[in-house]
């Protein structure tokens, strides 16, 4: 848990993956998801998590319990196939469609596969250019 609250609260961390890895609980709570929302962190849910846990109704749970957490406190939520090999790749609508199960409405599921990642890179790649200071974008003057 300490873990998964010091990379919310930090906002040099882009995604918290796997909060819920090896753990007994969601991973997240209240406080964690707040912080998360504040520091532009996103919460990642990782199909493959899905695929490979023993206990899957234990492990949907604990995403189905941090997106009503997320969608309360305004947090992005990525969701991610995982996958370490080429046959674990998923198509970004069967993505979309795990994050609507869990509870996400339509829309956000979508977002969660497609601009909410993307803009995760691009943020980042103006970092990278030193256009960005901070979450403050260094526009030039003509």
């Amino acid at each position: 848990y300490e873990i998964n609250r010091f990379a919310c609260e930090d906002n040099r961390v882009d995604i918290l993956f796997h909060p819920e890895l090896g753990r007994n609980d969601s991973g997240l709570d209240h406080i964690c998801v707040k912080s998360a929302a504040e520091n532009n962190v996103a919460i990642e849910i990782n199909f493959n998590e899905i695929l490979r846990s023993k206990n899957k109704p234990r492990i949907l749970s604990f995403m189905r319990r941090n997106i009503k957490l997320c969608k309360k406190y305004e947090a992005k939520i990525i969701i991610t196939s995982g996958a370490t090999e080429k046959w674990e790749m998923r198509a970004p609508r069967e993505l979309a469609s795990i994050g609507y199960v869990l509870g996400l409405d339509l829309k956000s599921a979508i977002d969660a596969v497609s601009s909410v990642p993307e803009k995760i890179i691009n943020e980042n790649r103006e970092k990278l250019k030193g256009n960005m200071v901070g979450n403050i974008r260094i526009v030039e003057e003509f």
